[in-house]
């Protein structure tokens, strides 16, 4: 166990060991994991040369707005297949599921085809419409799920309110 442990933790550890070293070190030390003066200022220039300021930026934008474009689209549809009838809603249901067997790969050439025809390549705009866009069908099933199990009541009470059964007696 402690041979399979350090096969995972050991190229870690030299991979921040080697993160501290200076250039000749790192090649000349071979596998030493304590450098002999830690290079701090690698992690500064690093972060400088690399513009990973702006990357960290990006990275941001495009998880934040991606998660609420998928969570009110998914927490919308969810919630209308659950609590409404309506014609060929099984049928949609139906591809939903379907669609789960679909690997993600395959829908990547419209998500792109989209995104070119709006002019959005190169652009976070772009990512954030590719990746809120990509089928989230199990989202939208999982919302259903819940929403098909949670009281109707709910939709009926206004939620500053309580229901009259918890209501302090005057006794």
């Amino acid at each position: 166990m402690l041979a399979i442990v350090m096969a995972w933790v050991y190229p870690f550890l030299w991979m921040v060991s080697a993160a501290l070293k200076d250039p000749v070190e790192v090649f000349s030390a071979g596998l030493d994991l304590i450098p002999r003066s830690p290079q701090w200022h690698n992690f500064v220039r690093a972060w400088n040369d690399a513009n990973f300021g702006r990357y960290l930026l990006n990275t941001v934008l495009v998880t934040v707005f991606t998660v609420v474009i998928v969570l009110v689209r998914c927490a919308m549809a969810g919630y209308v297949l659950a609590r409404y009838r309506f014609y060929g809603r099984k049928i949609i249901l139906g591809v939903l599921i379907g669609t789960l067997f679909v690997p993600t790969g395959y829908t990547i050439i419209p998500v792109v085809d989209i995104a070119t025809r709006l002019h959005l390549l190169n652009s976070i705009a772009g990512m954030v419409v590719a990746l809120s866009g990509v089928p989230t069908w199990l989202r939208s099933c999982c919302t259903w799920a819940i929403s098909t199990r949670s009281p109707r009541s709910w939709k009926r009470r206004r939620p500053w309110t309580a229901p009259a059964s918890s209501a302090p007696s005057s006794a």
